[in-house]
């Protein structure tokens, strides 16, 4: 936010004009975390030793686990925790965005931007129109020695090689330095010149600083004053209007129609993985760094990601994130007919209890365990008929047998 070059709401728009929506993004897989600053600029983000220490390391810290993220958009928010020995502890927690959060970024819906449509437009026109035209007539007209002076005299060029030694004019810089370093004194605190040279320093800087204003504005002035006028907002408005024909639908996809046909067509590892993300889900979207930490902890008991490498536990988030996003309750109706055996469901249980124990889960996360916890019911261990029951039941009667797996008493005759 401290930034004046590269605002943050100009930085995110650019997802905002790659994806047409969240679904989109989750539809292609991309994973995508930003972290929003408060003070610091683009320049305090490189130099600055507190951001390293606290930025920098929780963003590797996080890239460990980025693999446990499910596709989205995502925030990351830092905050520090004052630990008793007097050390700062660091809690991250990743919370899940739109791009509609994006979008309340912009104070004026980016209607400034309407004119740059319209300088995008006229340089692809004038590009075009340049090289059918111009192009091939200039290359035929300019020899490769004047090309090669033209580059030469380029100001970017100019200005570096007109105070260099190729200039014999500025000769004497280099033995007028010399001489300066050899016979530079620092001066005293009580000089009395110190003040002057602040003060002269200072006002060089606010001077600078005005000049860089008032050139700023006047270039901003004559750029509106071209290019925000009636007929260059029309080209603008023509431009929007053919993305806005062109909207993605990511159902459209044929990757995620295969995905959603193939809803029932799951294992036991991705009926887990289900659980998980519908919970998640049904939550705030907001995740724990230490918690993901312990996503295959959680599984482990289960040996369901022994031999599971990153890729492929990476596509089957993507795809299961693609069936919750887009059909969660059919999502939800299938786990019955994925988790069949009562190992996988027994299995299961105990994940939903994982979750409940590591995580906090709200009002609408504890209904949706609950839920889950009712479409798998674990198979109950038939137990023996008392003894009193057993004697009186009669030896035809099939409707009244002991349950199958207690064992009856054999009939023993009077006379054996």
């Amino acid at each position: 936010m401290g930034d004046n070059i590269t605002p943050p709401q100009q930085a995110f728009n650019w997802i905002a004009d790659v994806y047409s929506s969240s679904e989109e993004i989750k539809a292609n897989g991309q994973t995508i975390v930003g972290l929003l600053h408060e003070d610091v600029g683009h320049l305090g983000i490189f130099v600055s030793g507190q951001v390293a220490n606290r930025e920098h390391a929780q963003i590797i810290e996080l890239l460990k686990h980025i693999q446990q993220l499910p596709p989205g958009l995502y925030g990351m928010d830092i905050k520090e925790r004052p630990r008793r020995d007097g050390t700062v502890e660091y809690d991250v927690t990743i919370v899940e965005r739109t791009l509609e959060d994006l979008r309340k970024m912009q104070k004026y819906d980016r209607v400034d931007e309407k004119p740059f449509e319209a300088v995008a437009a006229l340089s692809e026109l004038t590009e075009r129109a340049y090289e059918l035209l111009a192009r091939p007539i200039v290359r035929q007209m300019t020899p490769e020695w004047l090309a090669r002076a033209l580059r030469e005299l380029h100001p970017l060029r100019a200005q570096r090689w007109a105070i260099s030694d190729h200039n014999p004019f500025v000769a004497a810089l280099a033995p007028a330095a010399a001489l300066a370093r050899a016979w530079r004194q620092p001066r005293r605190d009580g000089n009395a010149l110190l003040p002057l040279e602040r003060f002269a320093s200072e006002a060089a800087s606010a001077w600078l600083d005005l000049c860089r204003d008032l050139r700023d504005a006047a270039a901003e002035g004559a750029f509106y004053q071209v290019y925000g006028n009636m007929l260059s907002l029309e080209v603008a408005d023509q431009q929007r209007a053919i993305r806005r024909a062109t909207r993605f639908d990511p159902r459209a996809l044929p990757a995620v129609r295969q995905v959603l046909e193939s809803i029932e067509d799951a294992g036991a590892i991705e009926g887990h993985v289900r659980i998980g993300l519908l919970v998640a889900k049904a939550g705030s979207g907001r995740r724990k760094l230490s918690s993901m930490e312990r996503v295959r902890e959680l599984m482990a008991p289960a040996h369901l990601l022994d031999g599971v490498s990153e890729d492929a536990f990476r596509s089957l988030m993507h795809e299961e994130t693609i069936i919750v996003e887009f059909e969660p309750d059919r999502a939800k109706r299938a786990l019955p007919r994925i988790l069949r055996t009562p190992a996988d469901r027994r299995h299961a249980h105990d994940l939903l209890d994982g979750i409940a124990a590591h995580h906090r889960l709200d009002e609408r996360q504890l209904a949706l365990v609950a839920e889950l916890r009712g479409l798998l019911p674990l198979a109950r261990k038939a137990r023996p008929a008392p003894r009193a029951a057993r004697r009186r039941t009669p030896a035809g009667n099939k409707k009244n047998a002991a349950p199958r797996g207690v064992r009856r008493p054999r009939r023993v005759s009077k006379t054996g």
